[in-house]
């Protein structure tokens, strides 16, 4: 098993009040690079939390590809099927959309395909 970082250049902080945590950020301006920081979407939230689960490590999946199609059988890409771009069956790796450019890692076996 092999653990990375899933944002390895940068820090996610959450909070209850994304604006109030992007004032309070300001004043270290002089330590923060010049419009590094955002607010995470919705979106990009809502599947970080599916991912992560309340352990904030994205553990393996596991999957079978029948006919082209991929359907994962248990782990956390259960159901999001759909937002899998790309799977390196060899690093068992899957690539999975978020947003437009934007895409997360996340462990991916392929157990069977037929």
């Amino acid at each position: 098993m092999e653990k990375k970082r899933l944002f390895p250049n940068n820090v996610v902080l959450e909070s209850d009040d994304g604006q109030r945590l992007l004032d309070e950020c300001e004043s270290y301006n002089d330590i923060i690079q010049q419009n590094s920081l955002r607010c995470m979407s919705g979106e990009e939230e809502g599947v970080l939390k599916l991912l992560c689960g309340k352990t904030h490590n994205v553990e393996m999946s596991r999957g079978i590809i029948c006919r082209g199609i991929t359907k994962v059988m248990e782990g956390p890409l259960k159901g999001m099927e759909d937002r899998i771009q790309k799977i390196d069956r060899h690093k068992r790796l899957a690539w999975i959309h978020v947003q437009s450019e934007y895409f997360i890692l996340a462990g991916l076996e392929i157990v069977e395909k037929g």
